[in-house]
C-alpha cells in the first residue's frame, strides 16, 4: 500500500491520480503537472461518498499549469464542494472528501486556477509544511475560487507550518460547519483578494502564531481607485466571521499572530460569540484607506474578549472598533502612536468594558 515515484521526474497528468485508503504516496521530489486544457482534480481519494482512511501524500510538487487551462462554467465552487465524482471537479490539486486520519506533508502546490487543496467532510487531516503559490486565480474574472486551501464540514484537523504566496483569493479558509481545527505557524504574503486566514461559520478553532503580510498589495485586478489610479487589495489579515449566523461562530481563538499591510481590518471578528483575540500585533491595516473597520474590528458579536494586543502604525485605521456588540471586554491592549485614531471606538453597543488600553 505504498508507491514511490521516480525521483525528480515530471509526470504530465491527463487523468486524476486516485488513491485508496491505507495508502502512502511518496513523490521523491517529482512533479505532477496538469496537461493543457485538462479539467480535473490532480489527486483525489477513491471513495468520495463513503470516504477513505489513512492516506499519506508527501515530498511532491503539484503543478496546475494555470496559464494553459480553460474553465467549465458549470463547475463552480458549489459544484466542486458537493461533487460525488471526480469529473465534476476542475483544476484542483488535492481533493479529499470524507477522508479521515490522513496527512499531506512537504507538498508544493503551484499555478492552480481554483483551490490548491480542498478538504470536505474530513476528520483528523493534517496539512503540514506545504508551500502554496500562485493559486486561486480564477476569481479575478468570476469569483469561483474560495481560497488556496479551502475546508468545509471538516473537524479536528491541523494546518501547521504552511507558506502561502501570491494566492489571489487568500491563504486558507476554514469554511462552513467546520469545528475544532487549528491553523498554526503559517506565512501568508501578497494574497490580495481574500484574507490570510479566514474562519467562516466555524467554531472552536485556533488561529495562532501566523504571519500575514500584504493583503493590500497594489496590483489587485478587482478593485480600482480613481483617486490613485491604481488597483488595491481588499482582504483583511485574519477574519473570524459568522457570515450572518452567530450560532455557527463560537469559541474561536485568534492569538499571537503578526499582521501587517492589509486591505481592510487587520483582524476582525464578526457575528459570533465567546471568541477571543489576544497577543496579536497589527500594523498597516486598511493600508490605502479604502477599507473599513479598525486595525482590530469587532462587530455584531456577544461576549468577545480582545486583550493584550499591540496596535501600531495604522495610519488609515482606528486602533480598535466595536460596533453593534453586547457584553464584550476590550482591555490591556497596547495602542502605540501612528494610528488614524489611537482609541477604542464603541458605537451602537451595550455592556462594553474598555480599560487599560494605552
Amino acid at each position: 500500500n505504498r508507491y514511490d515515484l521516480y525521483p525528480n521526474c515530471t509526470y504530465t497528468m491527463t487523468n486524476p491520480l486516485v488513491v485508496p485508503g491505507n495508502f502512502t504516496l511518496n513523490g521523491n521530489g517529482s512533479t505532477l503537472r496538469l496537461a493543457p486544457y485538462t479539467q480535473l482534480p490532480m489527486l483525489v481519494n477513491r471513495d468520495l461518498v463513503h470516504g477513505n482512511t489513512n492516506i499519506t501524500v508527501s515530498n511532491l510538487v503539484i503543478d496546475g499549469n494555470e496559464y494553459d487551462q480553460a474553465v467549465n462554467p458549470a463547475h463552480n465552487a458549489v459544484t466542486r464542494y458537493n461533487a460525488s465524482q471526480a469529473d465534476q471537479i476542475d483544476n484542483v490539486g488535492i481533493y479529499f472528501k470524507n477522508v479521515r486520519h490522513s496527512t499531506i506533508t512537504n507538498v508544493t502546490f503551484k499555478n492552480f486556477p481554483n483551490e490548491a487543496c480542498m478538504l470536505l467532510h474530513d476528520d483528523q487531516v493534517q496539512l503540514v509544511q506545504c508551500l502554496i503559490t500562485n493559486c486561486s486565480l480564477l476569481c479575478v474574472s468570476n469569483n469561483w475560487a474560495q481560497a488556496a486551501v479551502y475546508t468545509r464540514w471538516t473537524t479536528n484537523s491541523v494546518f501547521d507550518g504552511n507558506q502561502f504566496y501570491h494566492c489571489y483569493e487568500g491563504g486558507i479558509a476554514i469554511g462552513a460547519d467546520s469545528r475544532s481545527n487549528n491553523c498554526l505557524n503559517s506565512w501568508t504574503v501578497d494574497c490580495a483578494g481574500g484574507e490570510g486566514v479566514f474562519v467562516g461559520q466555524s467554531s472552536f478553532c485556533l488561529v495562532s502564531n501566523n504571519n500575514v503580510y500584504s493583503t493590500a498589495y497594489l496590483g489587485d485586478p478587482k478593485n480600482f481607485s480613481s483617486t490613485t489610479n491604481k488597483y488595491w487589495g481588499w482582504g483583511a489579515g485574519i477574519a473570524d466571521d459568522g457570515v450572518q449566523n452567530a450560532t455557527k461562530n463560537i469559541g474561536n481563538v485568534i492569538c499571537n499572530n503578526t499582521v501587517a499591510n492589509t486591505g481592510a481590518a487587520g483582524i476582525n471578528s464578526i457575528t459570533g460569540s465567546a471568541n477571543q483575540i489576544f497577543g496579536n500585533s497589527v500594523e498597516g491595516a486598511n493600508l490605502y484607506g479604502y477599507g473599513t473597520g479598525g486595525a482590530i474590528s469587532v462587530a455584531s458579536v456577544t461576549g468577545v474578549y480582545a486583550y493584550a494586543n499591540t496596535v501600531q502604525s495604522n495610519a488609515n485605521a482606528t486602533a480598535i472598533t466595536v460596533s453593534s456588540c453586547t457584553n464584550c471586554y476590550i482591555y490591556d491592549n497596547t495602542i502605540s502612536p501612528g494610528n488614524k485614531s489611537n482609541t477604542v471606538k464603541v458605537t451602537n453597543s451595550s455592556g462594553i468594558l474598555t480599560t487599560n488600553n494605552y
